[in-house]
């Protein structure tokens, strides 16, 4: 069976002060582990498998990069 966070809800999850933080360090170091720790840290608040948070926080780290300063900026990222 194929479980999926709810969109709303993993909003709701990562405004939260501490999640947020936390994807903003995986998106602004790029590594590997700041990403699988955070996608594990969401799995276990939300009481989900990590390959139900994987997409969502995934897409969320894209998003963050995307978005960065350094990016924007027209920096070397």
């Amino acid at each position: 069976m194929n479980v999926q966070i709810h969109p709303s809800y993993f909003r709701k999850i990562v405004s939260s002060e501490p999640f947020s933080l936390m994807l903003d360090v995986a998106a602004a170091s790029g590594s590997i582990t700041h990403k699988a720790y955070v996608c594990l840290v969401i799995a276990h608040f939300t009481k989900l498998h990590p390959t139900a948070i994987n997409p969502a926080v995934e897409a969320e780290i894209n998003r963050r990069f995307v978005m960065s300063p350094v990016c924007v900026a027209g920096g070397d990222k």
